[in-house]
């Protein structure tokens, strides 16, 4: 997947230590003694010290630049548990102290909250209480501690950047939550009037309709960046065209496409392909799709794109291709 990857100039250390998604001190409360470890250790082995400090760092940076830096369903950030072979050392350091200290008692009553905790919230996962993607702070807050199932309110405040399943559909709760910020609308008028013999008796908008044929161009595209379309963490694409053609659907070979764009690389491609359920001959026919942005964009240099194109031998007209973005009102927080 071209749109996920390395990017190592653009670290997400905050949100993979402290965010609600994955914060690895939110959902490993234990992992913050190993802070206090580092210290000891440095006190009481200084060779030691700087290979562990470093290989720990290291490996927390790299995690930190996977533009996916949630690492998918799981609990917690499972990319970090590899490094836990190095960061016991430290732990251990600090677990040696506590056991001389004069407060050891209150420690191990601190250690045993946090362990309570990993487990509980361990629990909660496995019994659909959290999610395992799209927990958002407001989501957290409501299910804290909470034993029953999540209400459909209570999943309303889930982040939406990331589709759980491969069915992406906009609904009325989305519509409520969500305001156009962005369209585009190519009309294929030419100001040469060269399209004007192919289709001066067949349009849909009062524009001249594009002809797509092999012998003429057999394609029709929009592409934008995604930074011009939105400045949320996501939004919702809404992707249109009106099409004819004299023949019926099993004689054409032509389908509407929406995928991105990284560095030439292509992901999360969609097609629809032309069929009796969405395409009637000798009439205008709309084609209209929604398109979910995923949330963990390697940059939003990357570009959206929607296409109709006709790989047939048959002529179809197209007309008033349209790009629309529906982004939310309220980015909710991973913090």
């Amino acid at each position: 997947n071209p749109g996920e990857g390395l990017e190592i100039f653009k670290p997400h250390l905050l949100k993979v230590l402290f965010s609600f998604r994955k914060g690895w001190f939110i959902y490993t409360p234990l992992m913050i003694f190993i802070s206090s470890g580092f210290y000891f250790l440095y006190k009481k082995n200084k060779n030691l010290f700087a290979p562990v400090l470093t290989c720990s760092l290291l490996s927390l940076y790299i995690v930190s630049s996977w533009s996916c830096w949630w690492f998918g369903s799981c609990f917690g950030n499972r990319a970090l548990v590899a490094s836990y072979a190095v960061l016991f050392i430290p732990l251990g350091y600090f677990v040696d102290y506590f056991l001389n200290s004069k407060l050891k008692y209150f420690y191990v009553l601190v250690l045993g909250l946090f362990i309570g905790m990993n487990l509980f919230q361990s629990w909660q996962m496995r019994e659909g209480i959290l999610d395992t993607t799209n927990m958002s702070r407001a989501y957290y807050f409501s299910t804290f501690l909470q034993t029953t199932p999540p209400t459909s309110e209570q999943t309303k405040l889930l982040l939406r950047g990331k589709s759980n399943t491969e069915i992406e559909t906009f609904t009325k709760n989305d519509s409520l939550t969500h305001s156009l910020n962005f369209f585009k609308l190519m009309n294929f008028e030419d100001s040469k009037g060269d399209l004007r013999s192919f289709c001066d008796t067949i349009h849909h908008s009062g524009k001249y309709s594009l002809p797509l044929i092999s012998e003429v161009g057999n394609s029709c595209c929009i592409s934008e960046t995604v930074s011009d379309v939105t400045k949320k963490s996501y939004t919702w694409i809404k992707a249109s065209v009106w099409v004819y053609s004299t023949y019926p659907a099993d004689s054409l070979n032509a389908y509407f496409k929406i995928n991105m764009i990284h560095n030439k690389w292509e992901f999360k491609p969609v097609k629809y392909q032309l069929n009796n359920s969405n395409f009637k001959p000798n009439t205008w026919n709309k084609l209209e799709y929604y398109y979910l942005t995923p949330d963990d964009l390697r940059s939003t240099k990357d570009l959206i794109i929607i296409c109709f194109i006709n790989k047939g031998k048959h002529i179809i007209f197209a007309d008033d291709l349209l790009l629309q973005s529906y982004e939310p009102i309220i980015d909710k927080s991973v913090f």
